[in-house]
């Protein structure tokens, strides 16, 4: 251990002291958030609804197990039968990592007991951080109007959320799409804008997307269509809510942009749907020929964050964005 002396005219004394005790001194005077901070590394999160039991499923798990994920995001439509037995089996390699949205497909009684058993979930709807992301499950089978429980919950978990310093995204995802390209299997005979039995989910985007807006939501995730798609930024437009603000018109790269991103993820593993639609003005990207998972990662202690849409087999993605804080 080294000292040092040092003379202080003033008082005409000699002081003695430590490295350890200057260590010591400057510690003390440095603020504990300073000391405090974490520093977050990288880590990538995939997301993908309706899956089914099959070999496109198989296939889909096989490459989110490959590309390693610290968390993965179910958006819904898990098994298709009547027991959720045959998914929660081939999920097994994930079952520490996956947090599941319920869909339509999800929602007879039998079926939601085991769910939210086997997730350990006391309701259909919840919350929950992962290093500096707050996710927010919404169940699109429940009540979304703005007296709900659901809604208040939301509303309340939001408001909570946004001053908590260590959060810097929140992330909502729920199966039932806000916004999508009409597409599906049955064709119906009516109006232009009833071709497809899969179309945006007026009453929850009404209804959630003025919060989304409020709290500086960039991205969200949900499924259904059983297609990949991905919008501009878009924010809510009350005076004609189907016809969203288009707030950015850059096709892959975001800095703090204002709006949501809307992903569409429904490529687990059920057949896919073809659009039935023309295309969205606020959508950038549309594929319904592949199944495949989202990849988000983030870096730069947790700062921004790529998106990638990885088809099933294939090393490379169909789709890229950056979000940058």
């Amino acid at each position: 251990m080294y000292s040092i002396s040092m003379q202080i005219p003033e008082f005409k004394t000699v002081v003695m002291f430590t490295f350890t005790s200057i260590i010591l001194y400057f510690s003390i005077l440095i603020p504990f958030q300073i000391l405090a901070i974490k520093e977050i590394p990288d880590f990538s999160i995939a997301a993908v609804g309706d899956w089914g039991c099959n070999n496109n499923t198989s296939k889909t798990i096989a490459d989110i197990v490959k590309s390693q994920p610290e968390l993965v995001i179910g958006l819904g439509d898990n098994s298709y039968e009547v027991t959720g037995d045959c998914w929660l089996n081939m999920i097994q390699p994930l079952s520490t990592r996956i947090h599941t949205a319920f869909g339509n497909h999800d929602a007879a009684p039998e079926l939601v007991n085991q769910y939210l058993k086997y997730f350990k979930l006391a309701k259909t709807y919840y919350s929950f951080n992962f290093e500096n992301i707050h996710f927010i499950a919404i169940d699109t089978n429940g009540p979304l109007e703005f007296n709900s429980e659901q809604y208040k919950f939301v509303k309340s978990d939001l408001e909570k959320t946004s001053s908590n310093k260590s959060i810097a995204w929140i992330i909502p995802y729920f199966h039932i799409p806000a916004y999508t390209i009409p597409s599906g299997e049955r064709i119906m005979t009516l109006l232009p804008t009833e071709l497809a039995t899969v179309t945006s989910y007026e009453a929850l985007r009404n209804t959630y997307q003025p919060l989304f807006d409020k709290y500086g939501i960039n991205i969200v995730l949900q499924a259904h269509a059983h297609n990949y798609q991905r919008t501009f930024p878009i924010s809510f437009n009350p005076s004609s809510p189907s016809n969203p603000i288009i707030t950015n018109i850059e096709n892959h790269t975001y800095h703090s942009p204002k709006g949501e991103i809307f992903v569409t993820v429904g490529t687990g593993g059920r057949d896919l749907h073809q659009f039935a639609g023309g295309k969205l003005p606020y959508v950038i990207t549309e594929e319904d020929t592949l199944h495949g998972y989202l990849s988000l990662k983030f870096r730069d202690n947790g700062t921004s964050v790529i998106g990638r849409f990885y088809p099933n087999d294939r090393k490379n993605s169909e789709d890229e964005f950056t979000i940058v804080k």
